[in-house]
């Protein structure tokens, strides 16, 4: 496993998905300033050139690293080795209000915490399985101390990881889904 800028021996964390509007990728920017992480993005979209502008404005090209899209799953396999998986959207639409991202169970399958969004359906799911925080706040300095205390704290989410994964996994969800269309 080798990605440009990644080292085992710190603080990494991911985003996976789109870089479109709304999404909070210039608030996970924004908070990498006041702690000493790496965040590492993964996927493009109508914002991407800008996004990368101002890491570069900002002098943040050592901790922001834009990766790209990479097959599912080579991104699968790589998800494993972060820290803590973000999902940030904003309650701008409806869509967004009522969302669960799939990033977020990408995220539990591959053993991390999340920390998403206050928003109802990830807030429900990731309060009620344990599997790491809604954001406190959308201030960059108090998102930063929640990535770190989630990080120094990770181990206490996994034995929850487990149990989510177990019970939200495509295996059963085929089940559910074959029962429907043979409902028809």
């Amino acid at each position: 496993f080798s990605l440009p800028g990644f080292q085992f021996d710190k603080k990494n964390i991911i985003y996976q998905g789109s870089l479109n509007k709304d999404r909070g990728i210039d608030l996970m920017i924004e908070a990498v300033k006041f702690i000493d992480v790496k965040l590492f993005i993964f996927g493009s979209g109508d914002l991407e050139l800008s996004l990368q502008e101002h890491v570069i404005k900002e002098n943040l090209t050592n901790k922001v690293f834009f990766i790209g899209r990479v097959p599912f799953n080579d991104l699968r396999n790589i998800t494993k080795f972060f820290d803590l998986g973000l999902s940030f959207e904003k309650n701008s639409c409806l869509a967004y209000k009522y969302s669960l991202p799939n990033k977020v169970f990408d995220y539990i399958h591959a053993d991390i915490p999340v920390l998403a969004s206050d928003l109802p359906e990830m807030s429900n799911f990731i309060v009620s399985n344990k599997v790491g925080q809604t954001l406190n706040s959308r201030e960059p300095k108090e998102i930063a101390e929640q990535i770190l205390e989630i990080i120094c704290n990770k181990n206490q989410y996994q034995k929850n990881i487990e149990k989510t994964k177990k019970v939200y996994c495509w295996q059963k969800e085929e089940k559910k889904l074959l029962k429907l269309f043979n409902s028809f």
